[in-house]
């Protein structure tokens, strides 16, 4: 609704209000729109051409001004909107106001003058189809069972963008209650080196906590710092890193060996004050009948002595065995294990 044009003044009035008439003021008048409390400008002039009369219906500025708006719906995922009427904007206006009137002199927020938040109509719509769906914990190795609630089911439908209601979105993954407050009451620590005599330490990650926690291990792991690990590859393999290889130092007490663990080798488990012989350096395995990991052939004599360089070696003859190359010398499996 638009706002109602002043109407003409008489000029035989005006000379009118110059004289007699001339106390009057511009008024202000509460605006006719329900639950507003603003208030339009009734000016002199429009007074003195009103002959006394009540003053006309009229909105204020913001109430004239104010049209119906699209809003994003609150669902985390959706892109529709839902549309905000003029009427109900004039209300939740009021509302506001009350509110914050109610509230004055509290130590609690104010609510900002703005938009409530709402779901779209699809969203709603698929709300009032969804009910709690069971489902295991996100954790890996975790087998409990969790409840995903209808909100988050929402979500997940939302996120795909799709307008059928009747179709499932997968899923959303979430922590059982145990595993949610062993990450709550958990953080990354730091935990001291494995190799004895170093007083560095290495970074203890809450996940790697809490896989320990469900495999049933509660003594921290023996590991290497960064620098023992960095100088025990660089002893090992020179300047080049193997990929996926990790060092880990000898589960024996007081040994300062190390053996190399390789991305998804299976070692076995370690309960407490059990030494497991594929955790211990070549030396421990050697003296528990176990085969090292490194080949137990002599190796090829230094091509280096102190001080000088020995002449590269010459082609071997070839037998009916075959060329003895490297490749027969050394296994062909990695000695990293």
């Amino acid at each position: 609704m638009s706002a109602t044009p002043a109407a003409p003044v008489d000029p035989g009035l005006a000379a009118l209000a110059g004289g007699l008439l001339s106390h009057i003021d511009d008024r202000e008048v509460q605006c006719t729109v329900d639950g507003c409390h603003e208030t339009w400008t009734w000016s002199a002039a429009e007074q003195i051409a009103a002959y006394g009369q009540a003053p006309p219906k009229r909105e204020c500025a913001r109430c004239a001004s104010t049209t119906a708006t699209e809003v994003r719906c609150s669902v985390e995922g959706c892109k529709r909107t839902w549309s905000w009427s003029r009427d109900a904007q004039i209300k939740h206006r009021s509302w506001a106001k009350r509110r914050g009137d109610d509230r004055r002199g509290k130590k609690r927020r104010r609510r900002a003058d703005g938009p409530p938040r709402r779901k779209c109509e699809l969203c709603q719509a698929k709300l009032a189809k969804l009910s709690e769906r069971p489902s295991v914990c996100k954790v890996h190795g975790c087998t409990r069972p969790v409840m995903i609630d209808r909100d988050a089911q929402l979500r997940a439908w939302a996120s795909t963008g799709s307008t059928d209601l009747d179709r499932e979105a997968p899923l959303a993954k979430q922590m059982c209650e145990v595993c949610r407050e062993f990450c709550r009451t958990h953080d990354d620590r730091a935990v001291l080196c494995g190799r004895p005599g170093c007083e560095r330490s290495w970074t203890y990650k809450r996940g790697a906590q809490l896989q320990a926690f469900l495999a049933g291990r509660f003594e921290d792991p023996i590991r290497l710092c960064e620098t023992c690990e960095s100088e025990t590859r660089k002893a090992a393999h020179g300047t080049s890193t193997p990929a996926n290889v990790e060092v880990m130092p000898c589960i024996v007490p007081g040994c300062a060996g190390v053996w190399h663990h390789r991305a998804g080798q299976k070692v076995s488990a370690c309960q407490d004050g059990e030494l497991p012989v594929d955790r211990m350096c070549d030396e421990h395995r050697t003296e528990r009948d176990a085969s090292p990991r490194m080949s137990s052939q002599p190796e090829p004599e230094s091509a280096e002595v102190e001080g000088q360089t020995a002449p590269p070696p010459e082609a071997p003859e070839p037998t009916d065995e075959g060329p003895k190359t490297d490749r027969e010398i050394v296994p062909s499996s990695d000695p990293i294990s």
